[in-house]
């Protein structure tokens, strides 16, 4: 118990006097443990559960010895103690610089690989059940990429070496889409710790695994559920019009609805999207783009400058119903009633991430028609 008492203290005291929790790696693994990491083979993600759990294992045999102690006032107060150094312990490890960066993802401006796309195909190919074949459709649209962005980077393998990676490793960065404050903010300190000739390379490479990126044709199956993950997860003051699968989403409609629906879109009624649609947050995100979109052809003024709050906050209240409707009480109501009003709610609403229950409906392409021109003729201009 002792001994446990003065880790929690150590690990509270030690970020008010400027230091960090971290130590160093031997001391939170055996020694055959380092010098496996030594050799190149060490599992950081085990060695931390490792550590997690002897801490927790340690923190519960200090409990059950407080609770073996003969009743007495002493041990109330060590009760007292320990819920105090637990509550220190906790607030500390929080507080800790080292690992709120590793735990909170860099502002894509920060991040030389940010990539929305990418970021999102990861989402919500974790969202799916194994089994979903959506899964193996993501899987190779990032395999193909990974094997291009590999090809590309192994065209300079001496600006690559200069950074201290390989072009596996690079390709692999790229596709994970976002990035932690710790991983961008190491990437950048070897991009900038490059000579200016060796920068200019890189920058060369970089722009080619840019373009190779940019040019990423998004399944049309899975074009509403990157909108979902995106309006769910962005900041909510980012510009809607900077969504690039709402605004994928907002082209094929364009060239999907016929004039007459197009006009009742533009008038504030959505329904003719719903077939196409079925996501109520993304939706509405659509439309409100097809609008301002035709406002600007038919010359009706500047766009908007209008905000992904609005979707974001419509899709937070969305899935929380959904998961409402999910809890055991709502289920056993459910069923004593039939189930018919979740039942069309289902038929409504997609749900996220592990109920993606059916695909968007097959859409036309578009061939030779113009989705502004259309627009400009729904307009009548």
């Amino acid at each position: 118990m002792e001994k446990l008492s003065q880790a929690f203290f150590a690990s509270a005291q030690t970020p008010e006097e400027g230091g960090s929790l971290m130590v160093e790696p031997d001391t939170l693994m055996p020694s055959e443990t380092h010098a496996t990491a030594q050799d190149a083979r060490f599992d950081p993600v085990a060695a931390m559960v490792q550590a997690r759990d002897k801490m927790l294992a340690e923190a519960q045999e200090t409990w059950d010895s407080i609770q073996a102690m003969e009743a007495s006032p002493e041990r109330v107060r060590m009760e007292a103690e320990f819920s105090r150094t637990s509550a220190e312990l906790l607030s500390a490890t929080q507080a800790d610089p080292f690992f709120r960066d590793h735990a909170t993802i860099a502002e894509p401006g920060d991040d030389l690989f940010a990539n929305l796309t990418l970021s999102s195909l990861q989402h919500v190919r974790e969202g799916l059940w194994a089994d979903d074949p959506r899964v193996g459709k993501i899987t190779r649209t990032l395999d193909d990429l990974r094997d291009a962005l590999t090809s590309a980077f192994s065209k300079d393998p001496e600006v690559v070496a200069q950074m201290g990676t390989a072009p596996e490793e690079l390709a692999g960065c790229v596709l994970q889409g976002a990035h932690s404050i710790a991983q961008a903010a190491m990437w950048r300190a070897r991009a900038e710790s490059l000579d200016e000739e060796s920068s200019a390379r890189l920058t060369v490479v970089l722009e080619k695994g840019h373009r190779m990126v940019e040019g990423v044709a998004v399944p049309r199956d899975l074009a509403e559920h990157l909108a979902l993950d995106q309006l769910l997860t962005l900041d909510k003051h980012h510009q809607l019009a900077d969504v690039l699968v709402i605004e994928a989403l907002v082209d094929r409609m364009a060239g999907a609805l016929s004039n007459g629906d197009l006009a009742k879109v533009f008038a504030g009624d959505s329904t003719p999207l719903q077939d196409e649609i079925r996501d109520p947050a993304v939706r509405a995100a659509v439309a409100a783009e097809l609008k301002n979109e035709a406002d600007v052809v038919a010359g009706h003024g500047p766009r908007e400058g209008e905000t992904v709050e609005a979707y974001q906050a419509m899709a937070h209240a969305c899935q929380a119903e959904l998961a409402a409707e999910r809890s055991p009480d709502h289920l056993r109501r459910c069923r004593r009633s039939g189930g018919s009003q979740s039942k069309r709610k289902a038929e409504t609403y997609q749900t996220f991430p592990h109920d993606l229950l059916l695909p968007l409906p097959g859409v036309g392409e578009l061939k030779d028609n113009d989705p502004r021109s259309k627009l400009r003729h729904v307009y009548g201009v």
